[in-house]
């Protein structure tokens, strides 16, 4: 008896495990303790879900983030959140949750009405919601993996870079959060188109693609090595365009392959091919009734005499 009830705990406990697994994490908690009037509820919980995954956190909630909802976070059709991000707690957005139709568009704005700047989204309702579950179940929810991508991306990490932006910290994620170690073992693998253009996005980029360092090895990369020793650090970028323009003259210079005057295109079609055209070979019946055309009367061109007069008098 002992070991049923542990064997039936223990595999409740790896159910709850898989579904933490698939879900965010606190979005089960969250789910439970909210009863959703329809699937668009449903789905802004696993958004807000996603926002707390981000780092994103309600103003005003003195306890844990993952056991409820927020107060007052739904009213008259529209849902509207207060959020600060755990590295600037002195910024606050408020990100608002628009159902329109089949669509659930979502804005992030600064808690100062006097700035423009703001992230905006929409989403297919229909294509995260399987009508066919009831809303007791949070696997109603699909697609979950691909919402994740692209509200993260489209929206969370976008809302983030802006307000760090507003109080001039350096971004915390993505290609700009990297070590400037990590950032040069990536950007000397890229063409040097690629580097130049990254150049122009902003000032953290143009320090970065104008290190020496970073020239130094583009240019053994692209134009072998040898004996640099008395090179300065300073000249890897002006050596780098001078071996740049001299292959690309080089290729705007090359002589193009010369035509061969002796070899011309037939001008006179080919004649019909017995065994393909008039499909002998494939027939018994014609090869059992004319036993000797492909032997003695094979043409195999135009020019072949009284061949093809031959054939059109046959058939």
């Amino acid at each position: 008896m002992f070991f049923n009830e542990t064997l039936m705990s223990q595999m409740i406990e790896d159910e709850v495990v898989s579904q933490e697994d698939e879900f965010p994490k606190g979005f089960l908690q969250l789910f439970s303790c909210v009863n959703i009037e329809n699937s668009t509820e449903g789905l802004i919980i696993l958004l807000h879900s996603y926002l707390l995954e981000t780092g994103f956190v309600p103003k005003d909630v003195l306890s844990d983030v993952y056991k409820c909802m927020p107060e007052n976070w739904k009213s008259s059709g529209i849902f509207k959140i207060q959020y600060f991000h755990v590295n600037i707690p002195e910024t606050f957005c408020w990100v608002t949750w628009i159902p329109l139709y089949d669509n659930l568009a979502v804005h992030g704005t600064f808690e100062n009405q006097e700035l423009e700047d703001n992230v905006y989204i929409k989403l297919k309702t229909n294509s995260y919601v399987n009508t066919k579950v009831d809303l007791i179940d949070p696997h109603f929810l699909c697609n979950i993996e691909e919402l994740s991508r692209i509200f993260k991306d489209g929206f969370c990490y976008t809302l983030l870079a802006l307000l760090e932006g507003n109080v001039n910290r350096k971004p915390s994620f993505g290609f700009s959060g990297l070590i400037d170690e990590l950032k040069l073992l990536i950007l000397k693998l890229l063409p040097v188109e690629s580097v130049v253009s990254l150049s122009c996005v902003n000032k953290d980029f143009y320090n970065q693609t104008n290190s020496p360092y970073l020239w130094k090895l583009m240019y053994i990369r692209d134009y072998g090595q040898g004996d640099f020793d008395s090179v300065n650090e300073e000249d890897w970028k002006e050596m780098y365009k001078v071996e740049y323009l001299k292959r690309k003259n080089r290729q705007r210079f090359r002589p193009l392959p010369m035509y061969n005057p002796c070899h011309f295109p037939h001008v006179f079609p080919v004649g019909p091919n017995v065994d393909v055209d008039f499909r002998i070979d494939m027939d018994p019946a014609l090869q059992q009734a004319f036993p000797l055309m492909r032997s003695r009367f094979r043409p195999t061109n135009w020019f072949f005499p009284g061949g093809y007069q031959f054939i059109r008098r046959f058939w």
